[in-house]
């Protein structure tokens, strides 16, 4: 399940394609509020997009119902994000093996 993905620094993380990017003139918050730093809008994060994890996965305290989330590094920065955003990206491994 998603909400459960622990991810651990240094890895890369692609935005799920059910991920639903919402519109508005400065896009949406998606992430937790913390003191120092930044949280992610959703126009930072189309589908299939790939991060490197800046941070291991973290609980958010119970105002945020402990939910988890991750510092990714962007285009524009370091910026928080809500762990069910992404899933694990799959590394293409090359075959070595010519004949």
């Amino acid at each position: 399940m998603a909400r459960n993905l622990r991810f651990k620094q240094g890895e890369l993380v692609e935005v799920r394609s059910t991920f639903k990017v919402l519109s508005s003139f400065g896009g949406v918050r998606y992430g937790p509020d913390i003191r120092g730093k930044i949280t992610a809008n959703s126009t930072l994060l189309p589908p299939g997009a790939t991060f490197l994890t800046l941070s291991d996965s973290t609980e958010a305290g119970h105002q945020q119902n402990r939910r988890l989330w991750v510092e990714i590094l962007t285009n524009e920065g370091p910026r928080v994000v809500w762990s069910n955003v992404f899933k694990m990206r799959q590394i293409k491994e090359e075959n070595d093996h010519a004949v």
